[in-house]
């Protein structure tokens, strides 16, 4: 069997445009975006994932949702029917975009990748780098690990959560 990541997160994305749009009216709330994906199937799917330094509550989502639904030219995007769905990243995310790459820069992360002779093989660090080449982990034993895209099959946030 042969292990891939799905796509080059660093490939141009199709709603590069759209995702412009929906960034600035983020930004100007103090929002950031982490991933945007739009699906099309009976109905388009645009799906928002936001964040924020103290974090995301289902207010802030709303909030954004409306913000988003007002300021957007989503007739300049969009035909026929579409939906917005507005969300946080939530603990143990799967990252696959470079936008969300970025986002997780000094993140604690888990990446399955492949070993040298092809079998499964699990690293976890902290994300240090996302290019073109491949990612750069700081690891606990303070050794710092390059993997290229194709030893890459998935990575995950490993950020614990911090009970109030």
């Amino acid at each position: 069997m042969v292990w891939r990541m799905k796509g080059d997160p660093f490939a141009p994305r199709p709603w590069q445009a759209l995702e412009e749009h929906i960034e600035a009216v983020l930004r100007s709330m103090g929002l950031t975006l982490v991933d945007c994906q739009v699906k099309q199937g009976r109905f388009t799917l645009v799906t928002v994932t936001i964040d924020h330094p103290r974090g995301v509550n289902v207010a802030m989502c709303v909030r954004a949702t409306q913000a988003l639904q007002a300021q957007v030219p989503w007739d300049d995007f969009l035909t026929g029917d579409w939906r917005l769905q507005v969300s946080s990243p939530g603990v143990g995310r799967e990252l696959r975009t470079a936008r969300e790459f970025r986002w997780a820069l000094g993140r604690s992360v888990q990446v399955l990748g492949r070993s040298a002779s092809g079998g499964p093989v699990f690293w976890q660090g902290t994300l240090q780098e996302a290019g073109p080449t491949g990612i750069r982990l700081q690891t606990d034993a303070d050794r710092s690990l390059h993997i290229p895209w194709q030893d890459v099959i998935r990575v995950h946030l490993a950020d614990k959560v911090v009970e109030s």
